[in-house]
C-alpha cells in the first residue's frame, strides 16, 4: 500500500493539482499512518481520514476568529491543519460572511 501513496503522489497528484484540505496531505498522513500502526491498524484510520477529505464539512471561523472545518463524523480541524488551497479557496469567503454578520 505504500508503495501504491508513492505512486499516487509521484504520478497522479501533480496532475490533478492541489485538491487535499489538509496539510500535510491525506495521502501523506496516510502513508505514516501505515508506517506507525502497521496495516491492518492503520489502514481503517487512513480511510476514514480519506472520507472526512471527501465528504460533507462545514467550514466556519472559532472564538479565535481562525478557520475552522468540522467533518461529517464529528472531527474538528484547525487552520493550521489545513492546506494553503484550502485557506485560499475558503478562507477570504468565510471571514467575509462573518464581517457581514456584524
Amino acid at each position: 500500500m505504500l508503495r501504491v501513496i508513492g505512486v499516487y503522489q509521484v504520478l497522479l497528484s501533480p496532475l490533478l493539482g492541489q485538491q487535499c484540505l489538509f496539510s500535510p496531505t491525506c495521502s501523506n498522513r496516510s502513508a505514516a499512518l501505515i508506517r506507525e500502526h502497521g496495516w491492518s491498524t492503520g489502514m481503517p484510520i487512513a480511510r476514514a481520514q480519506l472520507r472526512r477529505c471527501c465528504g460533507n464539512f462545514r467550514v466556519s471561523l472559532n472564538a479565535d476568529d481562525k478557520i475552522e472545518l468540522r467533518c461529517s463524523d464529528g472531527t474538528v480541524f484547525t487552520e493550521e491543519e489545513l492546506s494553503p488551497a484550502f485557506l485560499q479557496r475558503y478562507g477570504l469567503f468565510v471571514r467575509s460572511v462573518r464581517m457581514d454578520r456584524s
